[in-house]
């Protein structure tokens, strides 16, 4: 019985230990992508990847790096794997809808942003971005009703997109 006892401690120690080392990886990565030492960020978050398979933040982190690379693809492959690991990360599917825009994938980038909002729906770049694909789909209804909710809850680009909003009423009539 002590033994067992003994053997857990151990192995919650041990666990600890290792996610308490990830996490101080991970702000490090963090700090080195701010002052834009990429090579250095991205090798970090190699280490923390091998100690730790399953840290989602790590691959949204890396998929960003890589973005800032124009690796366009990895960072892709990086943001599905960040999902299949939690579904419901807002900002992977927010990340991964930029990505598909970037490459023209407007359907792609539509399934991503709508994720997102299930999601997280008080999260309005995500309604802002979706608002721009439904314009690159020309579904105007549907990208009215997304920029008049992103203004509703947002002051950010207030005057532009208050501009975009005006175009589409006036070109309902």
């Amino acid at each position: 019985m002590k033994k067992s006892i003994l053997l857990l401690l151990t192995v919650v120690l041990v666990i600890g230990c290792s996610s308490l080392k990830v996490t101080k990886l991970y702000n490090k990565a963090a700090g080195l992508v701010y002052q834009k030492q990429y090579k250095d960020a991205e090798d970090t978050i190699n280490d923390i990847l091998i100690l730790d398979k399953e840290y989602t933040n790590a691959y949204i982190l890396r998929a960003i790096i890589r973005q800032i690379n124009n690796n366009i693809d990895p960072a892709i492959d990086d943001l599905q794997t960040a999902i299949k690991l939690d579904k419901n990360n807002y900002i992977a599917h927010f990340n991964l809808g930029n990505l598909y825009f970037v490459k023209g994938d407007y359907e792609n980038a539509l399934v991503h942003y709508s994720s997102s909002i299930t999601c997280n729906k008080s999260f309005p770049d995500a309604y802002l971005n979706r608002a721009n694909t439904y314009m690159k789909l020309k579904r105007y209804d549907e990208a009215l009703k997304d920029y008049r909710y992103f203004i509703s809850v947002s002051n950010n680009q207030k005057e532009k997109i208050t501009k975009m909003i005006k175009i589409l009423e006036e070109s309902e009539q």
